[in-house]
């Protein structure tokens, strides 16, 4: 009966000792469920924070480009008015020296008539 007893008692000390590793295992368990659900929330929050601020920098962004592409316009708008194109001085300048070829020929043919008469 000693060997009946010690056997009983090995499995009583054995089933509490699994009992109570199990509890600690399911109590870890538990915990790290909690903070796996407490870490999903935080993350859910950071992404609807996140999008909504890249939402409003999105429409600055939007508002911001208008703004330029309106000064822009405005100064294409100006730069034809105050400004000449290249085309247009070169032009000018060709004429004006056509003209001042002329008028050199004139005087030219001034400066012959003078010595020769």
């Amino acid at each position: 009966m000693g060997g009946f007893n010690l056997t009983a008692i090995l499995q009583v000390i054995t089933t509490l000792v699994i009992a109570i590793i199990g509890f600690f295992i399911k109590r870890e368990l538990s915990k790290l469920e909690k903070a796996d659900e407490d870490n999903k929330n935080r993350i859910t929050g950071i992404e609807r924070d996140l999008n909504c601020k890249i939402d409003k920098v999105r429409t600055e962004g939007e508002r911001c480009n208008c703004e330029v592409l309106e000064k822009l316009n405005e100064f294409k708008e100006d730069v034809s008015k105050e400004y000449v194109r290249k085309e247009d001085y070169l032009q000018t300048t060709g004429e004006i020296m056509k003209r001042l070829d002329k008028i050199y020929d004139m005087l030219y043919e001034m400066k012959g008539n003078v010595r020769g008469s």
